[in-house]
């Protein structure tokens, strides 16, 4: 990234961030990117700021619509601020191992801070790197990748990774050039799994959780990292990521059971159950669980109300008994007013789920139990 011309032989290869003198254009107010990464770690993730007509305060004046507008922005300021920027946000580059600071914008090599003006929606890059001391042009490079925006759990994609390269022989030492180029040897990283790119730039991963996925690409090698990129995994067709969630109509009852009381068909005299115990479930919840309680003895037949909470006299016929709910719990239980007397009885239970359906038919030994106390 060359900010602005050395004189001299030097002058024609290096690349060094320096800030050019310009003159300030027409200052418009785009929103941008900023990102820096230095030699060994990334010291500004893509931050977005809106540049406005403030100069920044430099030896040279920066446009407030510049790269070194968006820099002052997008660091509040922490940078040297320097005719040959040698230090941002902390880490310098000073010349003095062949590595300088190189700006990007939008992929294209820049042609110095002050210099390169900005547009809606452009992505500013700052890399820490290094240069040939032979030919002075610049060893590390932008990298990006194309990652698709949805995935499924289980089901690998692909991921391209790319060097921006520029064109030294352009003329004008590179500067405003830069081709998509696929690399090869880059890491790419998401969600704890990895994998490394061949020559034609591309690596699978296979996502094995549903949710946002983040994945980045990086060297270890090279000042070579890139912006981290967001992919949507959905486990089929479960409602998220553009997915569109079957629509389950509910048609079957729920299955309801007296549990225990199922397994004893008679009882000693003064032993009669009073607490009765069960069981009702349903996927789309229960709305309610019901009982029912009818006695024969001798001729007379009767059937427990659970609002006066004793036994009301009925025509003979379970069916003929009264429901009475006892609440919406899956494991429920009821605890009567005292033990059963003699007599036999049939014990039913009914569970109603959110949509509505019922489990109406009687199954012996499972929702309806008949035993007698002696």
């Amino acid at each position: 990234m060359k900010l602005h011309r050395i004189t001299g032989t030097v002058a024609g290869l290096l690349t060094f961030l320096l800030l050019a003198i310009t003159t300030p254009a027409a200052l418009a107010a785009p929103t941008v990117t900023v990102r820096i990464e230095g030699a060994t770690q990334t010291l500004l993730p893509a931050t977005t700021v809106t540049l406005d007509s403030a100069t920044v305060p430099t030896n040279t004046g920066c446009p407030g619509n510049s790269v070194g507008g968006a820099l002052e922005k997008a660091t509040n300021g922490n940078w040297d601020r320097q005719s040959f920027v040698q230090t941002i946000m902390g880490e310098t580059h000073a010349f003095t191992h062949n590595d300088s600071w190189f700006d990007w914008v939008s992929g294209k090599l820049g042609n110095g801070v002050c210099s390169d003006l900005l547009s809606e929606g452009d992505e500013v890059l700052l890399i820490g790197g290094t240069y040939d001391p032979i030919t002075f042009h610049q060893l590390d490079y932008p990298l990006s990748l194309t990652v698709p925006v949805n995935a499924s759990v289980g089901k690998p994609f692909t991921v391209t990774a790319y060097d921006s390269i520029p064109d030294f022989n352009n003329g004008n030492f590179g500067t405003g050039s830069g081709v998509a180029t696929p690399a090869a040897g880059v890491t790419i990283s998401a969600g704890g799994v990895s994998a490394v790119t061949g020559a034609d730039g591309q690596a699978t991963l296979t996502p094995a959780a549903a949710g946002q996925l983040v994945v980045t690409g990086a060297r270890s090698t090279r000042v070579s990292r890139s912006r981290a990129y967001s992919v949507c995994v959905a486990n089929g067709d479960d409602g998220t990521c553009g997915t569109t969630k079957p629509i389950v109509i509910d048609r079957s009852g729920p299955a309801s059971s007296l549990g225990s009381l199922a397994k004893v068909s008679s009882y000693a005299k003064g032993k009669g159950p009073r607490e009765l115990k069960g069981s009702a479930s349903d996927p789309s919840g229960l709305l309610m669980v019901k009982l029912r309680i009818t006695r024969t003895s001798g001729e007379r037949c009767s059937y427990f109300s659970g609002k006066k909470l004793t036994f009301r006299a009925m025509r003979c016929g379970a069916d003929n008994g009264s429901w009475f709910k006892i609440g919406a719990d899956g494991a429920w239980s009821y605890l009567l007013p005292q033990r059963l007397p003699a007599g036999r009885y049939v014990v039913d239970v009914n569970a109603i789920d959110k949509a509505y359906n019922r489990d109406d038919a009687r199954r012996r030994g499972g929702n309806r139990v008949v035993f007698v106390v002696k």
